[in-house]
């Protein structure tokens, strides 16, 4: 007779995954729990941060001969990752039809918290700075939807823990059509 307690080796072996996803599941459990003591550092004002923007907002952006203001950003699909080697800022407004994004790597910028750019010459030996839109109210592609500030001034008079406030003017195209047209505007975010 047969112990009825002895696997034969397939089911020996689906027993061993079954332990292996437990521990895999257990394991992200516990990284979830990091993040969320990693979000209430940011919360507390670490200087390496995610946040997101709240309170006084103002987004302003004229390209196209459109103005488009994004006056609630929206917290949750908007992000802010401030760190010793680069910032990254998607800011968005619930339904509306524009994104700002900025990704900055320029180490003596972040250090200082202010910088002045002219494109294309500062980024010519190395990408210091992108500052893009996402237009989802451009017809075609969504490549076509994303405009590039390709020429002009970036003036970043406040990057920190709790505030982004940076003013643009000059030129810009969409990702599939090298025709530039003017871009402008302004950006003052508390988060």
């Amino acid at each position: 007779m047969k112990n009825p307690l002895s696997f034969n080796k397939p089911a020996a072996v689906l027993v061993s995954g079954l332990f292996m996803a437990l521990a895999l599941a257990l394991t992200l459990t516990l990284t979830g729990c990091q993040g969320e003591q990693d979000a209430k550092a940011v919360d507390e004002g670490s200087s390496d941060s995610t946040a997101a923007a709240k309170g006084n907002s103002s987004v302003t952006v004229n390209m196209e001969g459109q103005d488009f203001e994004l006056n609630t950003i929206d917290p949750i699909n908007s992000k802010i990752e401030l760190g010793a080697g680069s910032a990254t800022v998607l800011l968005m407004q619930d339904d509306y039809p524009v994104q700002v994004n900025l990704n900055i790597t320029d180490p003596e910028m972040l250090a200082a918290g202010q910088g002045v750019y002219s494109l294309p010459e500062d980024n010519a030996e190395e990408i210091k700075v992108d500052l893009n839109f996402f237009n989802t109210s451009r017809k075609g592609l969504s490549m076509n939807q994303r405009v590039v500030f390709k020429e002009g001034t970036i003036n970043i008079e406040k990057l920190g823990p709790n505030r982004l406030k940076f003013t643009f003017t000059g030129k810009g195209h969409p990702l599939m059509d090298a025709k530039q047209f003017p871009i402008e505007g302004s950006v003052d975010v508390s988060f």
